[in-house]
């Protein structure tokens, strides 16, 4: 269901803001133009060689979208076979990162600290913040032969 004419009225009767800055998201009450926030609306990225190594780094949350969500898939030879794990980096503060979680995700949405995948198969990658502050996120994707 799209929302956008209800927030832009809602808007207009109210006086906040339609600015699409990702960081005041929440506060507009504009999540619906963010991108990722939701398992069922992932980003999405395909990886057409390996082995591979992926670095993110990122902020989220304190206004902005407390989730994010990636949705990688694979291109690979279909007959081959990968192992996926996560090497969650820290952002440097180690009180603020407790208050992150970095999941892996299978098909069926299930956390798990490694997945073994073949070469056509996709997954997930989660982000959420757990307190209501601006928090950084630094890992590693690394995919590798089983």
């Amino acid at each position: 269901m799209d929302v956008t004419d209800e927030i832009l009225k809602h808007a207009a009767a109210y006086g906040s803001s339609t600015s699409f800055k990702e960081e005041y998201y929440s506060a507009q009450k504009s999540l619906n133009y963010a991108s990722g926030a939701s398992i069922n609306k992932p980003d999405e990225m395909t990886i057409s060689s390996a082995p591979a190594n992926i670095n993110f780094k990122d902020d989220l949350g304190l206004f902005g979208t407390e989730n994010y969500y990636l949705k990688v898939k694979l291109d690979l030879d279909p007959t081959s076979s990968w192992i996926v794990e996560l090497d969650n980096k820290g952002s440097g503060n180690k009180y603020q990162d407790v208050w992150l979680d970095i999941a892996l995700r299978d098909e069926s949405k299930t956390s798990a600290s490694s997945l073994k995948v073949k070469g056509q198969e996709f997954f997930y990658i989660s982000v959420h913040a757990r307190n209501t502050k601006r928090l950084g996120y630094n890992f590693d994707l690394k995919i590798t032969a089983s």
